[in-house]
């Protein structure tokens, strides 16, 4: 009598447990890439609404800096969101920013959105950042530091910020 060969019951459940332990790192290998090219889309936006904020505030004219640092009702070393400050931009024209508004959300977006990018400002005169003192008629105390601050949420933790 002929022997019929084939695959044993054992073997088609080892080689289905080793094909399925194989999917599962697969699996997690691509949920961690997914969550990596999130974050590194999230950087690089961020990083692109800074540089823009940051050549806003350069090609103002020299009048509407003074205006913004000295006139306004801005505090020294506080920080404000730039749509707070936005007539001071572009001549009190639209401060949009490109495929983002202020806010850092898609323009025509839905508002809710849950990853907004928040930019926000803070002026310091030069004597607070080099704890001297120099009279009001010296160049130094003209001189203003910015920073340009991009703040979001990280993915998976809605109110943490990077």
């Amino acid at each position: 009598m002929k022997r019929i060969q084939g695959f044993t019951l054992i073997e088609v459940m080892i080689a289905i447990f080793i094909f399925s332990s194989g999917m599962l790192a697969f699996m997690a290998y691509h949920a961690r890439a997914n969550t990596m090219i999130f974050d590194a889309e999230s950087s690089q936006i961020a990083h692109s609404l800074g540089i823009n904020l940051a050549e806003e505030i350069n090609s103002m004219t020299p009048e509407r800096f003074i205006e913004l640092c000295d006139k306004s009702n801005i505090t020294y070393d506080s920080i404000y969101q730039d749509a707070n400050l936005s007539v001071y931009f572009n001549q009190g024209g639209p401060f949009v920013v490109g495929p983002f508004d202020a806010w850092g959300r898609p323009l025509g977006g839905d508002p809710s959105e849950q990853y907004m990018f928040y930019r926000m400002l803070r002026i310091t005169t030069y004597n607070n950042i080099t704890d001297s003192s120099y009279d009001n008629n010296t160049p130094f105390s003209r001189l203003r530091h910015v920073e340009v601050i991009i703040s979001w949420p990280m993915r998976g933790f809605g109110s943490t910020k990077c």
